[in-house]
């Protein structure tokens, strides 16, 4: 989940994806927070085609939608509306199954296919 969106953050955004802030959704989602912004709308429109044209063929897809003006994108903490579960930090370096045994924890048990719930894909027992 996490070397997908470094290496979309690497190859798109040219950026180091080490300075930015990672966050858990608390749902199924990553969350990254850069130091940059974009103030031209044609820069915009580019992102948003470079990111759909990188997620035709990514394991791991970015929302070409939070390319926009006036995005929002809930605070840390804040209670995920399905889950419950708070918006927490994350470390940008640790492995991805160090992330996956947070997030089992986060959520707390075993989850279902059927109802999407992230500790069933993330591997809890």
């Amino acid at each position: 989940m996490r070397a997908g969106l470094k290496q979309y953050i690497r190859e798109v955004l040219e950026i180091d994806p080490n300075k930015g802030k990672w966050f858990f959704t608390g749902g199924t989602s990553l969350h990254v927070y850069l130091p940059y912004y974009v103030d031209n709308e044609d820069a915009l429109t580019r992102l948003r085609r470079e990111t759909k044209q990188y997620n035709e063929n990514a394991t791991v897809t970015v929302d070409p939608s939070n390319f926009q003006k006036k995005s929002l994108v809930r605070l840390p903490g804040a209670e995920h509306h399905d889950t419950g579960i708070r918006k927490t930090s994350i470390s940008s370096t640790s492995s991805d199954e160090g992330l996956q045994k947070r997030i089992a924890k986060l959520v707390g048990g075993v989850g279902s296919k059927e109802r999407g719930e992230i500790s069933y894909y993330v591997g809890t027992p």
